[in-house]
């Protein structure tokens, strides 16, 4: 029997991610804990190897988005796959915001190893990242949604990130899409945390002034997707303090949800 066969005879128990009545953006297939219980359940049945990646399930005819183990060079860690996207699959997510569930205000070890609850919000951690990218050829696509249910994405073609010993240094190149592009600035850039400052702005430190979030700061950045959750202000946040995609949004937006996903060229 099939992974999709198997979740899809789960009862459907149906939560909300943010509010009291569903609305379309806020409502999973099924609760987290039963999509949970059931990848778990279906991946031990199989008996199989883990896969290095979420292309790599989906290659091995998993079809159900949802939390998986990797296997090496990761092995032991959790991801969330999406299957769906681009009518491809397979993206290993690195990062995703939803409801403002997981605080980003965080300092550069735990940047590094990962934070966070891979049904809702997280960051995979600087580490897991490099070591994946590190493995082959990886694009990067971000989504965004704002507070009136509109999408847009932004597909990189090239995304790498260093080794720690390089301070996490960002490679991203060829955009394409529909949010404009608001991350080559960041090519080249390392990592900075509020205890760890790489940015290259002279009049301070960008995440101790822009929400204390972790990013690959220039000077300082036109996108900061690990910035602040400030729902309530929506069109009016301080410049920079949320979740930001300047060229959708401007700097004083904070987005909704937004999530980073890579899979192999």
């Amino acid at each position: 029997m099939t992974l999709s066969r198997r979740v899809t005879k789960l009862e459907r128990t149906d939560v909300c991610l943010e509010h009291q009545r569903c609305s379309d953006h806020d409502r999973p297939t099924l609760s987290t804990e039963a999509l949970t219980a059931a990848l778990t359940t279906t991946a031990e049945s199989y008996g199989g190897a883990q896969e290095a990646d979420c292309a790599a399930y989906k290659a091995a005819g998993y079809t159900t988005s949802g939390v998986y183990t990797l296997g090496s060079p990761l092995s032991g860690v959790t991801v969330y796959c999406d299957m769906d996207t681009a009518g491809l699959g397979g993206w290993t997510v690195i990062q995703r915001r939803l409801d403002g569930s997981v605080d980003f205000r965080k300092n550069w070890e735990e940047y590094k190893h990962g934070f966070g609850n891979k049904n809702t919000e997280y960051w995979l951690g600087n580490e897991n990242i490099h070591r994946l990218t590190a493995l082959m050829s990886y694009t990067l696509r971000v989504e965004l949604m704002d507070w009136e249910n509109q999408t847009r994405y932004a597909d990189y073609n090239t995304f790498r990130v260093s080794g720690e010993s390089d301070q996490y240094r960002l490679t991203v190149s060829g955009y394409s899409g529909t949010a404009g592009d608001s991350m080559s600035v960041n090519n080249g850039m390392k990592f900075s945390t509020v205890d760890r400052d790489n940015d290259k702005w002279g009049y301070g430190e960008c995440s101790q002034v822009n929400g204390k979030g972790g990013w690959w700061f220039n000077n300082c950045s036109h996108s900061f997707l690990n910035g602040r959750y400030l729902g309530k202000c929506r069109k009016s946040c301080e410049a920079w303090e949320g979740v930001v995609w300047k060229t959708w949004k401007g700097k004083h937006y904070s987005l909704m949800s937004v999530s980073m996903k890579i899979r192999p060229r």
